[in-house]
């Protein structure tokens, strides 16, 4: 909006300039332009040396005609001789022609009933306005030619002064503001460019602001992601070493008595049973702590095919009954028989599901109702397994899918779950651009339930992208 007042103003001026320049030139050129006039040439009823060396410079002539048109009086002996009263009207209009060439007359009114006549070309008349002849007068145009540059380069670069007055007062207190704000990025304080009346008002560079402020608000949420990571971490780490330590002081202690002879033979079975026991739950833990790492790996590849995520429902349930069954679970299946269509690695994705199917035996009482329904929302498929069990402390419900979580309070080592199912589901969840949460309602069939929530396949969507 600045820039375009300025080039305004620049035109603006210009325009003024030329228009009063013109003026003045148009004064001063009539003065000099009058002195080829009849009035000017017969002042006093006569003709001087000079004014006809004027004319006759200009390739023009003079003559006197009494009032019934015969010539009294040429200058040129090579002029016509006679007139009539067609050629005085035509040399008024500047439309009288002689040798080819048009020429233009103006007539005084002298003493006797006689008139003069001064006779000049045509090109150097304009609205029968007698403008200054150039060869007469090329200096006079010349000045005033350079004279109208200067103008304009002076006004050229009174306005530039301007404008770089303006730019400076516009620019350098934004990229003062910008400087301020990467300097204090560096030191990772994120400060936002204010807007306000008590700091530096920013208008041209209201995009950069906005850009910049958007900018350190995602440095913000980086940072803060960092440090809950950094805290998530650190938690890890303590729930690895307070998991591991009680079956690594089993194995530690059973073998030093079992070295040092300490077991009595007929105990030996039940030693060995026991170091064998934690041996496979530090190696369980450990492989689901793999799991983990690897499905946080960005790199880490799909093997991606497109199934009927119902018919893959039906199979996972039919292969699970048989522990629903150990566990006297009844279940209840709402699966559509239309076919719906998703993209998933079929080997982790049942992963994800045999956990939640797990977490329904190992977190409830025998007897419970085991509740399965396949939705299609919009564009998403919602796959939901819930229970009628009790529901789950609400504290421990907003981390249920955090590394080590779990409802078993005293964190039992006999316990075999770790917490680390509803993590691993929800990492691999997460690698095929879905999302799972936890729902905690009463109705008849479940009083809480998962559900994960996949894009669907849509084959005409797939057909154009190809």
């Amino acid at each position: 909006m600045n820039l375009i007042i300025i080039v305004s103003i620049v035109y603006g001026y210009y325009i003024i300039s030329s228009i009063t320049l013109d003026s003045i030139g148009s004064n001063i050129f009539s003065k000099v332009a009058n002195q080829y006039s009849a009035d000017y040439i017969f002042d006093n009823n006569r003709v001087d040396k000079e004014n006809l060396n004027k004319i006759r410079g200009i390739n023009g002539w003079i003559f006197i005609i009494n009032e019934d048109l015969s010539l009294d009086y040429t200058s040129n002996d090579i002029a016509p001789n006679n007139y009539n009263f067609k050629d005085i009207i035509n040399l008024n209009k500047g439309i009288y022609e002689y040798n080819g060439k048009k020429y233009f007359g103006s007539v005084k009114s002298l003493t006797n009933n006689k008139y003069g006549v001064v006779v000049v070309p045509s090109k150097y008349i304009k609205n029968q306005i007698l403008l200054t002849p150039q060869k007469q007068n090329l200096n006079l145009f010349i000045l005033f030619f350079v004279i109208r540059i200067l103008i304009f380069i002076l006004g050229t670069f009174v306005v530039l002064f301007l404008f770089s007055r303006l730019l400076f007062d516009r620019l350098h207190k934004p990229l003062e503001e910008l400087e301020y704000g990467f300097s204090k990025l560096k030191e990772e304080k994120y400060s936002f460019i204010e807007d306000s009346n008590n700091r530096i008002k920013i208008t041209e560079f209201s995009y950069i602001r906005d850009a910049f402020n958007s900018t350190v608000e995602s440095l913000r949420e980086l940072k803060n992601e960092r440090i809950e990571n950094k805290a998530r971490r650190m938690q890890l780490f303590v729930d690895i070493r307070h998991d591991l330590k009680t079956p690594i002081t089993v194995i530690k202690g059973f073998s030093e008595a079992l070295i040092n002879k300490k077991i009595a033979e007929r105990d030996l079975n039940k030693y060995l049973k026991a170091i064998n026991k934690n041996a496979i739950i530090i190696d369980s833990l450990l492989n689901q702590m793999s799991e983990i790492i690897e499905y946080e790996d960005y790199k880490y590849k799909l093997n991606l095919e497109i199934i009927d995520i119902c018919e893959y429902m039906r199979q996972s349930i039919i292969d699970f009954l048989p522990v629903f069954e150990q566990h006297n679970i009844e279940t209840e299946i709402k699966i559509p028989e239309e076919q719906l269509f998703v993209e998933i690695d079929k080997n982790i994705f049942n992963r994800a599901i045999k956990n939640l199917m797990q977490n329904l035996v190992d977190h409830n009482f025998s007897g419970i109702k085991a509740y399965f329904e396949i939705k299609c929302c919009s564009n998403k498929i919602l796959v939901i397994i819930g229970d009628t069990g009790c529901k789950i402390n609400e504290k421990i419900a907003q981390n249920i899918f955090d590394p080590f979580v779990t409802d078993d309070s005293s964190r039992n080592s006999a316990n075999k779950n770790k917490g680390l199912g509803l993590a691993i589901t929800k990492k691999i969840v997460e690698l095929h651009q879905g999302r799972i949460y936890l729902t905690q309602q009463n109705t008849n069939s479940y009083t809480k339930y998962f559900t994960i929530e996949l894009e669907i396949y849509n084959y005409d969507k797939q057909t154009v992208k190809d």
